[in-house]
């Protein structure tokens, strides 16, 4: 399933809570299921699910070099083209709230919102096959340095977790 390219990330997210307010016997999803309606923009999300606890000033010992290799699996699969997003079991198989994950989504519907008056589709050679190839060469090589072991300096993982962030924010409204 792949997601129409003119849909903006914020009014597929708003389809995927009226879906799960809608159901009335959904009572979990699991994260495999999230990010297979996704579709397409599966990597793109959790690349960027996956950067969010890196934006602390402060460093938690383990947080960065966990989250960095799932990081650079996620992105060596939007590279090399896999179709669908392959997450660890313990990861793909978490469930939560169907009625929860609603209201999450409704939550941060406003933040996409404002990300999408600046970030739209644009330059669309870089998000095509070379396009999502560079950019990820430019994750990985940020995810390297996330994995450093910088815990003494502040700031050293927010640094490379919101440049991570924000090219998987473009991938998102395929924005070049």
């Amino acid at each position: 399933m792949t997601t129409p390219a003119n849909i903006t990330t914020s009014t597929l997210l708003e389809q995927l809570a009226q879906e799960a307010l809608a159901d009335d016997h959904g009572d979990y999803i699991t994260m495999g299921e999230f990010v297979d309606k996704l579709s397409d923009r599966g990597f793109a999300l959790a690349i960027l699910l996956c950067s969010i606890p890196n934006f602390l000033p402060v460093n938690v010992p383990g947080i960065s070099i966990a989250f960095s290799v799932i990081i650079t699996i996620l992105t060596l699969q939007l590279m090399f083209r896999v179709q669908r997003v392959w997450l660890p079991n313990f990861i793909k198989n978490k469930q939560f709230s169907e009625k929860a994950f609603a209201r999450g989504l409704q939550k941060i519907l406003p933040t996409f919102k404002k990300f999408e008056k600046l970030i739209h589709p644009r330059a669309s050679w870089m998000t095509g096959r070379v396009g999502r190839f560079i950019t990820g060469c430019f994750i990985l090589l940020q995810t390297a340095v996330l994995a450093l072991p910088l815990a003494f300096i502040p700031f050293s993982n927010a640094i490379p977790a919101y440049a991570i962030a924000i090219m998987a924010i473009g991938m998102l409204e395929r924005d070049g």
